[in-house]
């Protein structure tokens, strides 16, 4: 694919890179992101091709995917990018639970870059998915940490700044 967006940042990985992933033990990501668009559906496409022969689980804010443990247990886990509402993901939270999942992740690509605190609207959407069924709400996109939240007996972190960042 060689088609891309005009932006300022524009991301892309070699598809043989990603056994670098598997190798650093990372089994499942989040492809919802202000990125995945940056080569177009094309891109989109031929990523989440990628990802699915190197055997990593993928989801975003259009499919769930679950995740079966060693021990057996089914996670479920969901992507939000940062203009996804969490109503627009209520089907797929549905879906995973009926598909088994016992614990569902929502991991979100939220909030204002450079910024350590959540906005309000980081807060009302993982507040939302909580609400809604979501067990753990992970956040991403600020590059910066941010506060942990347990609210109705589950938890929210709202930024893991940049615990795994490949953009440089």
């Amino acid at each position: 694919v060689t088609s891309h967006k005009n932006n300022q940042y524009i991301f892309r990985m070699n598809p043989e890179d990603l056994e670098m992933l598997t190798l650093a033990g990372i089994e499942a990501v989040n492809i919802a992101n202000n990125h995945t668009m940056d080569f177009l559906q094309e891109g989109l496409d031929e990523t989440r091709d990628n990802l699915d022969e190197h055997g990593i689980v993928w989801s975003d804010d259009k499919y769930g995917a679950t995740f079966t443990t060693s021990q057996g247990f089914v996670i479920g886990m969901v992507g939000l990018g940062n203009d996804t509402n969490a109503s627009q993901v209520y089907d797929i939270i549905d879906d995973l639970r009926d598909d088994g999942a016992v614990i569902i992740i929502a991991s979100c690509h939220f909030g204002q870059e450079g910024v350590y605190d959540p906005t309000d609207r980081q807060k009302k959407v993982a507040h939302e998915l909580i609400d809604f069924g979501v067990d753990i709400v992970v956040g991403h996109h600020p590059h910066r940490l941010q506060p942990i939240e347990e609210y109705n007996g589950h938890y929210i972190f709202y930024s893991l700044s940049n615990f795994c960042f490949g953009g440089n």
